[in-house]
């Protein structure tokens, strides 16, 4: 087994889930608000995280690593007396080091040392954000209001542990299903207006030459008459009509009761199709007095769903302070397998 530090995302929490998904709970060390250590012996691709901004492996000392450039950047993070042992090696190799103040965003630097529960990790890899927005930005049909991210939508597929397939009922513009075909699944999305997630897909699979394939049915979430079994579920419903400003109380439990019917009619149709398990997210409501929430332990408990386990508080809840509608992201499993 070998030991790696990743360095966690905006979202401490959401990370850590992540990390637990694709590795396993109990493979998840030390945790704090800024680093996880993780235990294992798979390969780590971190272009599959959505959550993790870079990772490294651990090493006996920094000794252990030779500089082959006589001009590099680096830093040194969480321990004083590493970085004067640097400083000093360097001025013995006569090495024309430049410092950089540690930063948890990704940064071009050649070497990242990091000291972490008393044990030291140097940097092997970290994301490319270039990346996430030529992908998303150049699609056919984008709209940065009503899409979801990309780093979200990975870390939805990875908190779903799908192995080969992956159902949005509510596809939208395709954006989970597109990250889905990078992981290699087969992809299937199901929504009344089917045209700007069939061009989304169709470009993504021709620009990156992905031979995953997906399947898009036009259709009602509440209906799922055409799916005959699927793996897992990762889906952002429909979560109510757009507020310019907070709406009344009246006006907010109207929306929260068509909510609670759509969904109940959702989970009708998963208890029959999804094997494993459904990752969704469930909105609530600012009002003028209160924030309205659908009942959706009910929905689940009527319909045989429950959270998962783990270290993480679930649900966890993910806005913005000024949001008019509140999201949680509810992770679920089968209480009988189909």
């Amino acid at each position: 087994m070998t030991e790696y530090l990743f360095v966690l995302g905006r979202d401490r929490n959401l990370a850590v889930l992540e990390l637990e998904s694709v590795f396993s709970i109990d493979s998840v060390k030390k945790v704090n608000n800024q680093f996880a250590i993780v235990e294992t012996d798979k390969k780590i691709d971190l272009e599959r995280f959505g959550g993790i901004t870079k990772f490294g492996r651990r090493i006996n000392s920094a000794e252990d690593v030779i500089f082959d450039k006589g001009k590099l950047s680096y830093t040194a993070a969480g321990d004083k007396k590493l970085l004067l042992e640097l400083k000093s090696r360097f001025k013995e190799e006569r090495i024309k080091a430049t410092f950089r103040k540690f930063n948890f965003e990704p940064r071009n630097l050649d070497y990242e040392f990091i000291k972490f529960d008393n044990k030291l990790f140097l940097v092997d890899e970290r994301s490319d954000p270039k990346k996430y927005r030529f992908r998303d930005e150049n699609r056919p049909r984008f709209d940065a209001k009503k899409v979801i991210s990309i780093r979200m939508a990975k870390m939805l597929i990875n908190f779903s542990k799908a192995e080969k397939e992956i159902l949005d009922p509510f596809c939208g513009n395709g954006t989970i299903l597109q990250e889905g075909l990078f992981r290699g699944f087969h992809v299937i999305g199901v929504d009344q207006h089917i045209k700007e997630s069939l061009e989304n897909l169709k470009w993504v699979k021709k620009q990156f030459q992905l031979q995953s394939k997906f399947t898009l049915i036009p259709g009602d979430a509440k209906n799922l008459e055409k799916i005959e079994k699927v793996e897992c579920c990762v889906t952002e419903p429909y979560l109510g009509p757009y507020f310019k400003k907070l709406p009344s109380s009246s006006k907010g439990k109207r929306v929260i009761r068509s909510l609670a019917s759509l969904y109940d009619g959702l989970f009708r149709e998963l208890s029959r199709k999804v094997e494993k398990r459904v990752v969704i997210i469930i909105p609530a409501i600012r009002t003028f007095n209160k924030i309205l929430e659908v009942d959706f332990k009910t929905i689940l408990e009527k319909h045989g769903f429950k959270l998962v386990r783990s270290n993480v508080e679930l649900p966890i809840a993910y806005n913005n302070p000024r949001a008019k509608v509140l999201r949680e992201i509810w992770v679920l499993e089968r209480l009988e397998k189909l």
